[in-house]
């Protein structure tokens, strides 16, 4: 999507006389008609956690985009303040500038934009909108994308103290946008890197944390750090982000910080991005969790008889769903839930089992063996009715004996053997 650079922490190379020069270069172009005619007149529109600026003669059409939009942008609020456990001072200023030259004017130390760049924000303070943005930003999804990828990037400019790498930021904003028509010709370009039709390739994690590639070569880059938030959060949850970006914040490099937050090195967690690639290109893009969450995984888990291992995974993803209004996807997920339980208590009628027939307590093997086939045979899987049955067998086979021993001295007694 263009203008969604958010993060600007690249350091200016500029030397004062450069910058100097730059800024009367700036100066001598032609003006926009909207930034003639003196300072700017802001207009308030209260949208609730936000506070749009307008500029006057944009007044009519951002107080529609307030009212057809305000809703979307308190939800993504909403959703995401808490998610990041950030809560910044509110409201949040969305200030629309009505040209480029008046947002380098009003923000003159702020690192250049991208040439097609139409909104960013700045630090963890401000939300901005540079006019002319395209036809449509104000009246379709594209406005309220827009702001929910720069919320994202103020709140971890909060959270990070703005210490985290622009190419690692610009994914966890990507993910916060609606999978969107623009996200799909992204992971298009990011196949034809993987499959070698561009003559382009993957970049290292580190060369993405260290250099302005998220801007010098958007094309692999913006695509691959949407990629790669997507691998981190679908993988280990919401709740690592917060300590990534509380360790950079503290000042802790990211490779330090990746170690200590996910337990593993930078390398292998790269390595582990790569093995999930084909999955995520091949449509797994669509299974953003915070939007649509995928629990065919889950699902699988079960089927294949995983049931301490998934009902651990569903508690934090019913929390998620929960948190993220999902109500279909969660009631799937309680579901599964009820699920795993019943294969829990299934596999703890197995354990215990065992562990009569260990100590020789076979009425209570045989007890114990009925009650987990029939808790099996309500799940559908028969994977342990060889173990049970054998159990049984072995149960039955000695309290057989001890009752052919007992009548056998029985009868001797009576002198009938």
């Amino acid at each position: 999507m263009p203008g969604t650079h958010a993060a600007r922490r690249r350091a200016i190379r500029f030397s004062l006389p450069a910058l100097a020069l730059c800024l009367l270069a700036l100066v001598a172009q032609a003006r926009p008609a909207h930034a003639q005619g003196g300072p700017t007149a802001w207009v308030e529109i209260d949208l609730g956690h936000f506070i749009l600026l307008s500029p006057a003669p944009l007044e009519p059409e951002l107080r529609a985009f307030a009212e057809q939009q305000g809703p979307a942008l308190n939800a993504a609020y909403d959703l995401l303040a808490p998610l990041y456990g950030v809560t910044p001072v509110l409201p949040i200023n969305i200030r629309v500038y009505n040209s480029r030259f008046e947002f380098t004017r009003l923000n003159a130390l702020t690192p250049p934009l991208d040439p097609a760049a139409y909104h960013t924000h700045l630090g963890a303070r401000e939300i901005a909108l540079i006019w002319p943005y395209p036809d449509d930003f104000l009246t379709t999804a594209a406005g309220p994308n827009a702001i929910r990828h720069e919320l994202s990037g103020l709140l971890l400019s909060a959270l990070s103290a703005g210490n985290m790498p622009a190419g690692l930021e610009s994914g966890f904003n990507q993910y916060a946008e609606l999978p969107s028509a623009d996200t799909a010709l992204g992971v298009a370009r990011l196949q034809d890197v993987v499959s070698g039709r561009n003559g382009r390739a993957l970049l290292a994690w580190r060369e993405l944390f260290d250099s302005d590639l998220i801007y010098t070569n958007p094309t692999v880059a913006y695509p691959q750090s949407l990629s790669m938030a997507a691998f981190l959060i679908e993988t280990y949850g919401y709740g690592p982000l917060h300590a990534l970006a509380a360790a950079l914040g503290s000042g802790q490099s990211y490779a330090s910080a990746f170690a200590a937050v996910y337990g593993q090195p930078l390398d292998r967690l790269e390595q582990a991005w790569r093995d999930y690639l084909p999955t995520y290109l091949a449509g797994g893009w669509q299974a953003n969790a915070l939007y649509n969450f995928d629990l065919s995984p889950y699902r699988a888990g079960l089927a294949a008889g995983a049931y301490a291992q998934v009902s651990q995974a569903l508690t934090a993803v019913v929390a998620l769903l929960t948190a993220t209004g999902q109500t279909d996807k969660l009631a799937e997920a309680q579901e599964l839930q009820t699920w795993a339980a019943q294969g829990e208590a299934a596999e703890a009628l197995v354990r215990q089992q065992r562990e009569a027939l260990a100590v020789g307590d076979y009425p209570q093997v045989l007890a114990l063996g009925d009650a987990a086939q029939a808790a099996f045979g309500a799940l559908g899987d028969s994977r342990r009715v060889h173990e049970i049955q054998a159990a049984l067998q072995r149960a039955q086979a000695v309290l057989d004996l001890r009752a052919a021993v007992a009548r056998a001295q029985t009868q001797s007694t009576a002198g009938n053997y």
